[in-house]
């Protein structure tokens, strides 16, 4: 939350307009509307201070979702670290230290199966998003194609989505 108060502390300005001028029947031209009465918003007056300020709203919205898109990658990646000194302070018992031992141990063939395993899966991801990204949802980007082959190793892919095209 309080990354949002400078937000909201800058924009606190913004307002859009609740309501504006109705200009009547608008199969008349533009010229010979009346302005009759104040309705609540549905036609809105072009206003360029308005416009402006609404333009850097969408701007730092876009920004602000970036900052929160990071701000969770990090927050997944401190959560991971945390694990890793649980197994840590598990060490100094016999029984449960069997698991940071045995890791610690494999430790280099399992660097090496996960790096085998990342360009194996990386090809096959990008090699889906050619063949099949004009056609099928799934794989329409880099990222969908990766998390879609990820759902097929683990076997969670419904083989009837794959008409769902485009």
């Amino acid at each position: 939350t309080s990354i949002f108060i400078p937000f909201h502390l800058s924009h606190s300005s913004f307002q859009s307009p609740t309501s504006c001028r109705y200009y009547g029947n608008h199969s008349r031209s533009a010229t010979s509307r009346a302005k009759t009465s104040i309705t609540p918003a549905r036609f809105f007056e072009y206003d360029d201070n308005n416009h402006a300020a609404f333009l850097m709203f969408l701007s730092t919205s876009a920004h602000l979702g970036l900052v929160m898109e990071w701000y969770t990658i990090i927050a997944g990646v401190n959560v991971l670290l945390l694990v890793f000194r649980v197994f840590k302070l598990m060490h100094f018992q016999a029984r449960m230290g069997l698991l940071t031992r045995t890791l610690s141990h494999a430790g280099t063939d399992l660097f090496h199966f996960i790096v085998l395993f990342m360009i194996t899966f990386v090809g096959f991801s990008f090699m889906a998003y050619l063949l099949f990204g004009h056609q099928l949802r799934e794989f329409m980007n880099l990222g969908e194609s990766m998390i879609t082959c990820f759902e097929m190793i683990v076997g969670n892919y419904e083989v009837g989505r794959q008409l769902d095209y485009v």
